[in-house]
């Protein structure tokens, strides 16, 4: 699903891995949503290839200005290899490209999907993003618009079960949950 997103190249600015106070205010989140599956994936990296980061597991902070992972001294991103979907997806469409998305795929759907999707793809509009494969973009645009990206991991979701009791244990230990399906990392 992941290589159905067009890749991106930015200038690494960081202002897509944190909020300002008055986007808190208005019920924004950092990394939001966190789908289980993605965090499974999150945990194994930071576990085997960042064991010295184990610590950022243990992050409880209620809706964080910043991403635990971003890291200004590296350039950026800590769990880029494994980074969720949102973040995959941030940038990719612009105020355009948004508006093509509903002309040209949105006719049918329902008003309010469409001011959903405008206004959630419009949130994540960053102007330092550039597309790099933008063969990809005409059918990423209508995936988006139908919510077939997030209809997917959803479905990944369901069947994401944890095995091992540690992992369960590890997962209920942070999450405070025995089964999520979404949640923002804070």
């Amino acid at each position: 699903m992941y290589s159905q997103v067009p890749a991106t190249e930015c200038d690494n600015c960081g202002r897509c891995c944190g909020l300002s106070e008055e986007e808190r205010r208005a019920g924004w989140v950092t990394m939001y949503p966190l789908y289980a599956i993605e965090y499974l994936n999150i945990l194994d990296f930071i576990r085997t290839e960042l064991p010295e980061k184990e610590d950022l597991l243990n992050f409880r902070e209620e809706w964080p200005l910043r991403c635990p992972f971003r890291d200004d001294s590296l350039p950026g991103c800590i769990i880029y290899p494994v980074r969720p979907l949102v973040c995959r997806t941030y940038g990719v469409l612009g105020e355009e490209e948004i508006e093509e998305a509903i002309r040209r795929f949105g006719r049918g759907m329902p008003a309010s999907w469409i001011e959903i999707f405008r206004r959630w793809e419009g949130s994540l509009v960053c102007p330092r993003v550039r597309v790099t494969e933008p063969e990809k973009l005409l059918p990423y645009m209508e995936g988006r618009i139908h919510y077939r990206y997030m209809a997917t991991i959803e479905k990944l979701n369901e069947w994401v079960w944890l095995p091992q009791e540690e992992r369960r244990e590890e997962f209920r230990r942070i999450s405070g949950k025995e089964r999520v399906s979404r949640w923002t990392w804070g």
